[in-house]
């Protein structure tokens, strides 16, 4: 009796989703109340459409098997997230909430600080645990400052456009977008060059619209962009002219199914600053620009 019980749910495989559904339902009751019930039953029956996919989305979801550089987390996708009227699959870690800037630049931060010397580094940025996370598993002999005026969980509570720090005091300076929440982010640039040695590099990280060329300025926090106060475009290039600068695609190495694997975007960008001793002669704009990769 039990082995042709078997052998009608194998064959008929909505007897076995129902029946599995039914003693979920009954096990989540137990455990959280009648409360879960609904958004159990949703969830299984959006995990069951999934499933149900043909043969060669199978095979193209078997692709799309993803892991978190921030967390380490492993999975068959990330969750969707829906933000600034915009829908995005693949794109929220379910374990440590990084999305897919977070988790391109703690490689690529955790990369470059992993191979400098023993030096002073100071980072400054807006509130993402998630990089703070990642940038503290580097070599425990690399002095680290984080820096934010809004929080006090960091090392340095400061006003970005007057740092109490003294000149010339770090040899990396990485500042993760900040500078789109400053109303004067030209005297936060300066501070940043201020604070780095001579042939220092700074790390400037910022939203950016590459299909504007004149940076919009609200000169107020627009609580529907994050509180940002302005939209970068393709000039903020020109606020840098003190720096010898380079522009990087940080993502351009790694393949499209290396992207979908990790949930990185298509392209991010890093501006990587070079302080140059202002004593020298200074060449042209033109001459001190080197960008890698296409704007």
């Amino acid at each position: 009796m039990i082995d042709k019980l078997k052998n009608a749910i194998d064959r008929f495989p909505i007897i076995m989703f129902y029946s599995r559904l039914l003693i979920g339902i009954v096990r989540q009751l137990k455990k959280y109340g009648i409360g879960v019930a609904p958004t159990y039953i949703k969830y299984k029956f959006l995990e069951r459409k999934v499933h149900r996919a043909n043969a060669k989305n199978i095979q193209q979801m078997s692709a799309y098997k993803v892991q978190c550089t921030c967390c380490g987390w492993n999975g068959k996708y990330f969750l969707p997230v829906y933000l600034r009227t915009k829908y995005r699959k693949n794109a929220l870690c379910p374990d440590c909430g990084c999305r897919e800037r977070h988790r391109a630049y703690s490689l690529y931060y955790k990369n470059i600080l992993s191979f400098s010397p023993i030096v002073n580094i100071i980072f400054i940025s807006s509130p993402e645990p998630q990089l703070k996370m990642k940038i503290k598993e580097v070599n425990e002999d690399i002095k680290i400052i984080d820096c934010d005026i809004r929080q006090v969980d960091v090392s340095l509570v400061a006003d970005l456009t007057k740092l109490s720090i003294k000149d010339e005091s770090f040899d990396k300076v990485i500042c993760h977008h900040v500078l789109e929440h400053i109303l004067d982010d030209k005297e936060d640039i300066k501070e940043l060059k201020r604070i780095t040695k001579i042939n220092g590099e700074v790390y400037i990280a910022i939203p950016q619209n590459e299909k504007i060329q004149k940076t919009i300025e609200w000169n107020i926090a627009n609580p529907l962009i994050s509180n940002h106060v302005r939209e970068y475009g393709n000039d903020f290039i020109d606020r840098l002219f003190s720096f010898k600068v380079e522009i990087i695609d940080i993502v351009a190495e790694f393949s499209q199914k290396e992207k979908l694997r990790y949930g990185f975007n298509d392209k991010e960008t890093i501006y990587k600053c070079k302080k140059i001793d202002d004593k020298a002669p200074l060449s042209s704009i033109k001459n001190r620009i080197n960008i890698l990769g296409s704007l």
